[in-house]
């Protein structure tokens, strides 16, 4: 199964707060998994100090979201975008906004 995970809003793992809590979580199930792929989309790359384990990859999905259009943009087309070209069978989304799509 390919697992899609939104991390766009997932911060610096070395920070104590819910997006740090969540990007651990996700890396320790993709851990305890390792017959899942997972891809991790984001609009820039993530700095961490965690080593991922094999069965995870990163994804730049442009453009980098910095207002409310290209917000709209990257959920509304290149995320489905991304998800259709990938084949993946669900997504993860950590924040409060997802497309309708």
């Amino acid at each position: 199964m390919i697992i899609a995970v939104d991390t766009r809003v997932i911060a610096n793992d070395a920070q104590d707060n819910f997006a740090s809590f969540v990007y651990k979580s996700i890396v320790q199930l993709a851990e305890e998994s390792p017959k899942n792929q997972f891809i991790f989309f984001t609009d820039e790359i993530i700095k961490t100090t965690a080593v991922l384990p094999a069965n995870v990859s990163h994804v730049i999905v442009s453009p980098k979201v910095n207002n409310w259009l290209k917000l709209k943009w990257w959920y509304e087309v290149k995320m489905p975008a991304a998800l259709k070209k990938h084949k993946a069978s669900l997504l993860i989304c950590p924040s409060s906004t997802c497309s309708l799509r």
